[in-house]
C-alpha cells in the first residue's frame, strides 16, 4: 500500500468518529445527533477522495437524514447536482417527506406515476429539481431517460437489493453516468460473502472486480485440512482461531468503505427492546394435517376433510347415496369416461360429488405439493390454509374455528386482549397473506380496531393507514397487520411498542427490518417483541437457523455475543452445524431425522381424524398467568431479567440501552 493510499484510508476511517463536522445550514428541520454528524463527515471524506461507500447503520439510526445532510452540504459548497435517489417504490414518498421535513429549501422531484405523467419531466438542462427520487422499476423502465443526465451523486436505498450481481437493476445502474455512489442498507450481510462482494463490486468495481479472488482471500480450508488427527477440543480451538482470522481479514477490507453503527453503541435515549420466543403446540386438528404432510398424504387428507364436512352437513340419506359409490365410479362420473349408469346428473348425490371434486381440484392446483416445508409452516399457523369448508360471508364461523383449532391464534388473542387493555399499540407480522387475512377475521370478530397492509395494498391506501395508526385517541387503531416483506421496508411505526412475529422469515434480516419499524429513532417507550414458534416442528429448526445467520452478521460487521438455546441440544448431540444448511430440502431432512411433528402428547394420526373432528373443541389460553405477567412487564427490571424458567416462554434477545442522564 502506497503512502498516499494509506493516508487516504486513515483519513476516511478517522472521519467516522471525529466529532468535527457541523450541521449544514440547509438542514433546518432537526438537530442532528453526534453520530449522525460523524456519518456525514465520513460521507464527505469519501466524496472528497472520489470514493463510494456503504452506509450500513442499523435500522432506525437515521441513514436517510445523513444522506440528505450530505446533499445539503454539497449544495452549500457549490456542487449543484443533480442528485439521484433510487429506492423501493413504497419508500419513495417517505424520502420526499423527509426532504420536506429536514431540508425544505432543497428542490425535490418525486419521479413516479403513469407513463404519460412521467413524460412531463426530462433530466436535461431544463430540470428544475436538485434531487430526483424514483423507484427501482422506473429506473429499469426509463433507463434511456436516466442515461441522458450526468448525475453528481447516486444513492441507492435498501442497497442490499443489489446482492445478486446478475440482476437487471444492478446492471443498468452501472450504466448511469454517476460521479459517486452510495448504498444505504441496514442489513449489509444477509446470506453470504458472494452477496457482500456484489455490493462492494457496485461501489468499488476497480478494487472488487474478481469474485473468485475475493472468496480466495477468506478461504481457510487448507488451514483446516492441515489440522490432521487431533482431539475434538483441539479442532474446536483451531476452528475458532480460523473464524477469528476470517473476521479480522474481512473487517480490514470493509472498514474504509462501510460504516456500520448499532443502536446500543450510539443511541443514549432509545428505550430498551426485549425479544422473546413464545412456544405453542399443534392442536389435534393441526397435528393430523401436519402428520399428513410428513407422510405425503396432504391431498388425500384434504379430500377426506371435505367428505367429512359433507357428511356432517347433509342428511343421512343423501350422504349414504354418495358413500355407496366406489372411488372408481366417482372418477368415471367426474371424468365422463363411464356411462354414468350408476348416477344421474339430476341426483343430489351427483351434485354433491361434482361440487366436492371441483372445490378439491381448485385447491390442489394452488397447493405447493413439492414444498413440504411451506406446507408445514402454513399448517403451524392453521390447518385452514388447506381446508376451509366455509363459504360466503361466514367470518364468525371461521373465527370460531381458528380459535378452537390453532395454538398460535389462541396465544395471539390471549396477548392482544391484555396488551390493548393496557394501552399498547401492536404490530403483527406474518409471511403469509392468508394468515393475515385469517388474523383480520378473528380481530374484527373480537372488536379490535385494526388495519392490514400487505403486497396487495394500494400505495395511496397504505399511506392513509399508516397515518391512521399513528393517531392517538380512544378510536385510533390498536393493531396493524403487516406482511413481513412488504411491511418491513421504509415504514416508521413508532406509535407501536409491541411487535408480534406470527411466523419467522427464512432470512432473519427480514424479521429485523420488521422489528425496526417500531424500535427506532422517535420511539419513547420500551419495546417488546414476541416471536411465535410451534414446538417440535420445522419452525424450531428455522428459528435456530436464524440464530446462526444473525451470528454471521454480527461477527462480520460488528462484535457481539451469541447465545444458543432450545432445540439446539439435538443438533449439538449429532454435531450438526445448522448454519450450513442453506436449502429447504436439508431442513426437511433434519425435521424427518429428529421426527419433529409436534410435541409427543399432541401427536395425532390421520386414522384418528374422525374422532378429532367429532370431539368438541375448546378455546384455551396457552400462556400461564406467570408467563403473561413476564411478557406484560415494562419495568426497567424486566429488560435485564433473563434467569426465569417458563414452559412456553424464553428470551431471544435483549437490547438494554443506556438512557440519557
Amino acid at each position: 500500500m502506497s503512502k498516499e493510499t494509506a493516508s487516504t484510508k486513515h483519513a476516511i476511517e478517522a472521519a467516522q468518529t471525529s466529532h468535527k463536522q457541523n450541521q449544514p445550514i440547509l438542514v433546518s428541520g432537526c438537530t442532528m445527533k453526534d453520530y449522525q454528524l460523524d456519518g456525514l463527515e465520513w460521507l464527505i471524506a469519501l466524496y472528497e477522495n472520489g470514493l463510494n461507500g456503504i452506509l450500513a447503520d442499523e435500522m432506525g439510526l437515521g441513514k436517510t437524514l445523513q444522506c440528505i445532510a450530505l446533499i445539503a452540504y454539497l449544495l452549500e459548497n457549490g456542487v449543484k447536482g443533480p442528485f439521484l435517489v433510487v429506492a423501493p417504490l413504497s419508500t419513495v414518498p417517505n424520502w420526499c417527506r423527509e426532504f420536506a421535513r429536514f431540508a425544505p429549501k432543497i428542490k425535490v422531484l418525486q419521479y413516479t406515476g403513469s407513463k404519460d405523467y412521467r413524460k412531463r419531466f426530462s433530466f436535461g438542462k431544463t430540470l428544475k429539481a436538485q434531487v430526483v427520487v424514483t423507484s427501482y422499476d422506473l429506473v429499469i423502465k426509463d433507463i434511456r431517460k436516466f442515461q441522458r443526465a450526468k448525475w453528481t451523486y447516486l444513492t441507492v436505498d435498501e442497497g442490499h437489493r443489489l446482492k445478486n450481481f446478475n440482476c437487471t437493476l444492478i446492471r443498468l445502474l452501472k450504466k448511469l453516468d454517476v460521479g459517486n455512489r452510495l448504498l444505504l442498507t441496514g442489513t449489509p450481510l444477509q446470506n453470504n460473502l458472494k452477496e457482500l462482494w456484489s455490493l462492494l463490486n457496485f461501489i468499488l468495481p476497480d478494487i472488487f472486480h474478481d469474485l473468485e479472488l475475493f472468496e480466495l482471500w477468506f478461504d481457510f480450508d487448507n488451514l483446516e485440512d492441515s489440522v490432521g488427527d487431533t482431539s475434538h477440543e483441539e479442532k474446536r480451538l483451531i476452528q475458532a482461531k480460523i473464524q477469528e482470522l476470517f473476521v479480522k481479514n474481512l473487517h480490514s477490507v470493509l472498514k474504509p468503505f462501510l460504516l456500520r453503527r448499532i443502536k446500543k453503541d450510539v443511541m443514549k435515549g432509545l428505550p430498551p427492546k426485549k425479544e422473546y420466543i413464545l412456544f405453542s403446540s399443534l392442536t389435534p386438528m393441526q397435528s393430523v394435517f401436519y402428520k399428513a404432510i410428513m407422510d405425503d398424504y396432504l391431498p388425500d387428507m384434504v379430500l377426506t376433510s371435505y367428505i367429512k364436512e359433507i357428511e356432517e352437513s347433509s342428511d343421512n340419506e343423501t350422504f349414504y347415496s354418495v358413500n355407496e359409490h366406489s372411488n372408481n365410479e366417482v372418477i368415471e362420473i367426474l371424468s365422463d369416461d363411464g356411462d354414468n349408469e350408476h348416477l344421474s346428473e339430476k341426483d343430489e348425490a351427483y351434485k354433491i360429488i361434482k361440487g366436492l371434486f371441483n372445490k378439491f381440484v381448485a385447491l390442489v392446483k394452488v397447493m405447493p405439493l413439492k414444498n413440504k416445508i411451506m406446507q408445514m409452516r402454513k399448517v403451524c399457523n392453521t390447518h385452514l390454509s388447506y381446508f376451509n369448508p366455509y363459504e360466503g360471508n361466514n367470518d364468525a364461523a371461521i373465527a370460531k374455528e381458528l380459535m378452537e383449532t390453532s395454538g398460535k391464534f389462541q396465544m395471539l388473542l390471549q396477548l392482544l386482549r391484555r396488551l390493548v387493555a393496557e394501552g399498547h399499540k401492536v404490530l403483527v407480522f406474518s409471511q403469509f397473506t392468508t394468515a393475515l387475512d385469517y388474523i383480520r377475521i378473528v380481530l374484527d370478530n373480537e372488536g379490535f380496531l385494526c388495519n392490514q397492509f400487505d403486497g396487495r395494498t394500494k400505495h395511496e391506501v397504505r399511506e392513509e393507514e399508516i397515518e391512521e395508526f399513528s393517531r392517538d385517541g380512544p378510536d385510533s387503531l390498536q393493531v396493524f397487520l403487516l406482511s413481513t416483506r412488504s411491511g418491513g421496508l421504509g415504514i416508521n411505526l413508532v406509535k407501536a411498542d409491541t411487535v408480534i412475529l406470527f411466523d419467522n422469515d427464512w432470512n432473519p434480516q427480514m424479521d429485523i427490518q420488521a422489528i425496526d419499524r417500531a424500535h427506532r429513532i422517535g420511539q419513547t417507550r420500551p419495546v417488546k417483541v414476541f416471536r411465535f414458534v410451534v414446538r417440535q416442528t420445522v419452525e424450531e429448526l428455522l428459528i435456530l437457523r436464524s440464530f446462526s445467520k444473525r451470528l454471521l452478521e454480527r461477527m462480520v460487521i460488528q462484535d457481539g455475543d451469541f447465545h444458543l438455546g432450545g432445540v439446539a441440544r439435538k443438533l449439538a448431540e449429532k454435531n450438526i452445524e445448522i448454519s450450513s444448511k442453506t436449502k429447504m430440502s436439508t431442513i426437511l431432512e433434519l425435521s424427518e431425522k429428529f421426527n419433529l411433528q409436534g410435541s409427543t402428547k399432541d401427536r395425532k394420526t390421520t386414522g384418528q381424524y374422525n374422532d378429532i373432528v367429532l370431539q368438541p373443541h375448546s378455546v384455551e389460553e396457552p400462556l400461564t398467568v406467570e408467563e403473561m405477567d413476564e411478557l406484560m412487564d415494562r419495568s426497567d427490571a424486566a429488560y435485564t431479567r433473563s434467569n426465569f424458567s417458563f414452559a412456553n416462554v424464553t428470551t431471544f434477545e435483549t437490547s438494554q440501552l443506556e438512557t440519557q442522564s
